[in-house]
């Protein structure tokens, strides 16, 4: 790594040392050499140098003095590692052995061959096998043979094979929710809808009247659903336009999210998408404030006439606010457990119309009258 002429590199020497003080031009120093660094087969020097930066320029301090490194007397030993079982692995380690020795061990009294390895230039070796499951039992002698000559054993017991662990079953997360009874739900549907329904051009009426719900709720996943009694319904030129939607049901879909369906015409119907505000928790229930509600395709079809829709999906419709006072735990179900939704709800039926029936004045007439008076 270094052979004089240059600065002396400040490391990767197996040690070096500092001198800090001479005796008529000499000095005495030690070195230690970590154990089983040095291989007998390569040669070693001891190199001294200027230090620091005299290292640069001052090369009348450069030597170099050959090592001699003597082979230790060696006494072979072999030990094993943990407690030997039949069927399980077994590591059988060496040292003070020549390297460059292949070691092949064995298991006595009725030799079994654990496997073989190559001395280290340190002496040592590792060898790890697996003993049979039917292995006898009791003492037995692990011996490590070179050339055919035994060199090493040590004593070893055989145990049975531990017993397999136990299967212990993953425990299931359990999924509760909390019951909803009294929520309340304020929903004014479309304000220009209900004011075309009761003006002078379809002459009807609009009543709506929502009655309280229940269901249940899954704070820790922000998923629940609560149907609610009553209905809204809507009837104008002189029965021929009827719409009542009953039995509405909001299904929050997370943190952000809901949908409100309702029942029409014998059917469940998604009317709206909901884009939920921050909710507020007090006195144990949850609400949700002027949530914007936007109408679905399905939810459209209901304000269509022959195929044209007084209302397109996207549509903005009232704005809702409901609560759920929340009470004891209730077990999980699809619309409070994610995991359990996954495997797939009930879907809502689309597709629920009713007629807007057209006076004498003549279609074309009342059609564009209504898509100017119908916001």
């Amino acid at each position: 790594m270094w052979s004089g002429g240059s600065a002396l590199p400040s490391a990767g020497w197996i040690a070096q040392g500092w001198v800090t003080s001479f005796t008529d031009g000499g000095f005495t120093t030690t070195l230690t050499i970590p154990k089983g660094s040095l291989d007998p087969s390569r040669t070693y020097q001891v190199a001294t140098s200027a230090a620091h930066g005299l290292s640069v320029i001052d090369r009348s301090l450069d030597t170099f003095t050959p090592v001699t490194v003597k082979k230790a007397a060696l006494t072979p030993v072999v030990t094993v590692e943990g407690t030997p079982q039949a069927g399980a692995s077994l590591i059988v380690s060496g040292s003070g052995f020549t390297s460059g020795q292949l070691v092949a061990v064995e298991v006595h009294s009725t030799p079994y061959a654990l496997g073989s390895a190559t001395v280290g230039f340190d002496g040592r070796f590792t060898v790890t096998g697996t003993l049979p499951a039917d292995f006898p039992l009791g003492a037995h002698t692990v011996v490590a043979i070179v050339d055919g000559v035994e060199l090493a054993s040590a004593p070893v017991t055989v145990a049975a094979a531990a017993a397999p662990a136990p299967v212990v079953a993953a425990p299931v997360a359990t999924c509760t929710a909390q019951g909803v009874s009294g929520a309340s739900i304020s929903w004014g549907v479309k304000e220009s809808f209900v004011s075309y329904v009761n003006g002078p051009i379809a002459k009807g009426s609009a009543s709506i009247s929502w009655r309280s719900g229940s269901g249940a709720y899954n704070t820790s996943e922000n998923l629940g659903r609560v149907n609610y009694g009553g209905s809204a319904v809507f009837t104008g030129h002189g029965g021929i336009l009827d719409l009542t939607l009953s039995n509405p049901t909001i299904q929050v879909n997370g943190a952000g999210s809901a949908t409100l369906s309702a029942v029409a015409n014998g059917s469940r119907v998604a009317i709206a998408t909901l884009s939920l505000p921050a909710a507020s928790v007090t006195d144990g229930a949850i609400s949700w404030r002027n949530a914007s509600a936007t109408l679905t395709s399905a939810g459209a079809a209901l304000f269509s006439y022959n195929g044209n829709a007084f209302y397109p999906a996207g549509t903005a419709l009232d704005p809702v606010s409901f609560t759920f006072p929340l009470g004891a735990e209730v077990p999980c179900d699809a619309s409070t457990s994610g995991e359990l939704a996954a495997t797939g709800g009930q879907p809502l039926d689309g597709g629920v119309w009713f007629g807007l029936g057209l006076l004498v004045l003549g279609a074309a007439l009342v059609v564009a009258r209504r898509r100017a008076l119908v916001g």
